[in-house]
């Protein structure tokens, strides 16, 4: 199963589709940590990405599931969210 990583951005119905019966949408901790993969995407500013990652506690999530060897797919906003900081529009730590 895969997750789809839900932090408040439109467009992961899109991606449902595109995966199809393999891929639940989900802001869930638990059950992201139980999927094989995980997919974030976003397309808003990485301020406002950064603090809904904060806000859902994913961020801790989608970062334990990385370093466990789980695969973890970035889009759009979602690659920069990856990274440790970020200065665009200010540093983001």
């Amino acid at each position: 199963m895969i997750a789809l990583c839900d932090i408040g951005q439109s467009g992961l119905k899109s991606l449902q589709r595109a995966a199809g019966f393999m891929a639940v949408i989900t802001s869930s901790p638990e059950e992201i940590s139980r999927c094989s993969h995980a997919v974030l995407s976003y397309g808003g500013s990485f301020a406002s990405g950064f603090e809904a990652l904060r806000k859902t506690r994913l961020d801790r999530t989608l970062r334990a599931a990385a370093a466990a060897g789980k695969p973890v797919l970035f889009i759009g906003t979602g690659m920069l969210l990856a990274c440790r900081s970020c200065n665009q529009n200010g540093l983001y730590k």
